[in-house]
């Protein structure tokens, strides 16, 4: 057999797998195509409806207005949604969209369009054929001038009446316009069924990619992160699987907290976090929680020691047992976060947000705390020695039995905080407003500091 017999197959091959290759594409644009016509088509029909009855109820305007406003404004609707549709942008919802909100009403307004049509070209059948008008000639007579009429029209009757009866025009245009809506919903309804199918591919795919495993394939893991976090973006409804996906990817890549968990426990590897895994925490951080729909971050028992969390938002996130030493959290949001018993030694939380969370028997030894808000958040057992708090506000927090030996409090909001057999031994209170502090005879105070500006000392 010659070379060039046995190169066809190959070549041949070649074509089919490029073309198998563009099948996707076809998916996608064939329907979209399909859309254009029929917002063409449904823009043209409108048009010579409107127009036709314009011309109908030109004589009869103050009857009729409000019908003709509604066929024009509905019109109007129609063709803006269309055309905001066809093209891409982010502050118009799409058409499936709009009919996921509208439900079935959408049928409502378009049989009372419909309907409104319908109106109208029954009030022209409604008109009386009227007699054509005869045309005349003069005819000069013997004495006088004669009016002599033309002959009648060649028209059959039948065919006068019909015509004056029906529009026809009008007719044609209600057809066409609802052959065009119903094809433009069919198609919405296969463009959103094939937007699914694109999510779920997308999905399988990073799916498989955050799976590989082996230093070789951190830039396909990494990939699959940044496609989840797209995904999510892309299609909200999937967010809520996929914050649950990417907090398993961080548990089962990340070390673990070995038992016991509570100041003793410790991490399964000293390694520190590897880019994968620092990756999903800031897709994680930086999401749109509006989309989450009640799901929350599960992290406990995790070893994230020395992450970079800056501005995260982890609100309700369940942190607890988990070792975030030296973990920067500046500005982070852990509004209700679980926190107990997680290790936080010198993490950076400045002017972070820890508004009723959950820190019992936490260990925040020489964290910064600089102005953050530890409003009513639980510290009981809390380990904060040598912790700076200045500015802070802890206002109604509970520091039951804390730790807060040597603590830094100058000019902090500790109004109604619970310091009951709390350690305040060296701890800086100056300028700080303890009004209604809680305190009992074993909260320990000795070599506190205080200022003439601290407010409600009891020492």
């Amino acid at each position: 057999m010659s070379d060039d017999v046995r190169e066809r197959p190959r070549v041949s091959g070649t074509v089919v797998a490029q073309f198998v290759t563009q099948l996707p594409l076809l998916k996608l644009y064939v329907p979209i195509w399909i859309s254009c016509e029929f917002v063409w088509t449904l823009l043209g029909s409108a048009l010579v409806l409107l127009a036709d009855i314009a011309r109908v109820t030109s004589t009869r305007w103050k009857r009729r207005h409000a019908v003709v406003g509604l066929i024009a404004v509905s019109g109007a609707l129609v063709a803006i949604q269309l055309v905001l549709t066809a093209v891409e942008q982010p502050w118009w919802p799409s058409l499936g969209g709009i009919l996921d909100w509208l439900g079935n009403w959408y049928l409502v307004l378009i049989a009372a369009w419909l309907a409104c049509g319908a109106y109208m070209l029954h009030r022209r059948g409604k008109r009386s054929a009227t007699t054509p008008p005869v045309p005349v000639r003069w005819v000069e007579g013997p004495d006088q001038l004669s009016v002599v009429a033309r002959p009648a029209a060649t028209r059959a009757p039948s065919e006068l009446a019909l015509q004056s009866r029906w529009n026809w025009t009008a007719i044609t245009s209600v057809i066409t316009a609802f052959t065009a809506i119903g094809a433009l919903l069919f198609t919405s309804l296969s463009l959103k069924a094939t937007e699914q199918g694109q999510v779920t591919d997308r999905y399988t795919k990073a799916i498989d990619q955050i799976g590989t495993t082996g230093n070789d394939h951190l830039e396909t893991r990494l990939g699959g992160v940044y496609a989840l976090e797209r995904l999510a973006h892309d299609s909200p409804r999937d967010q809520p699987t996929i914050i649950e996906v990417l907090s398993a990817f961080i548990r089962s890549n990340a070390p673990h907290i070995t038992s016991p968990p509570l100041r003793g426990g410790t991490c399964s590897s000293p390694a520190a976090i590897t880019l994968d895994v620092q990756a999903a925490l800031t897709v994680l951080g930086r999401r749109d929680t509006s989309q989450d729909s009640g799901t929350s971050i599960d992290l406990h028992q995790v070893c994230m020691a020395g992450a970079n969390l800056t501005g995260a938002n982890l609100v309700g996130a369940d942190l607890s047992d988990a070792r975030l030493t030296k973990v920067g959290l500046f500005r982070a949001n852990l509004s209700g976060a679980e926190l107990s018993g997680t290790y936080l030694d010198n993490a950076y939380l400045a002017d972070a947000e820890l508004t009723n969370a959950h820190l019992a028997v936490a260990d925040l030894t020489r964290a910064d705390l600089f102005k953050a808000d530890l409003t009513n958040a639980q510290l009981d057992n809390a380990l904060l020695t040598e912790a700076q708090l200045s500015k802070a506000n802890l206002a109604g927090a509970d520091l039951f039995n804390a730790d807060l030996t040597y603590a830094r409090f100058e000019n902090t909001n500790l109004t109604g905080t619970n310091f009951r057999s709390a350690k305040l031994a060296g701890a800086d209170f100056v300028g700080a407003d303890l009004t209604n502090a809680e305190h009992d005879a074993s909260t320990i105070t000795k070599d506190a500091w205080k200022s003439p500006e601290t407010i409600g000392a009891w020492w």
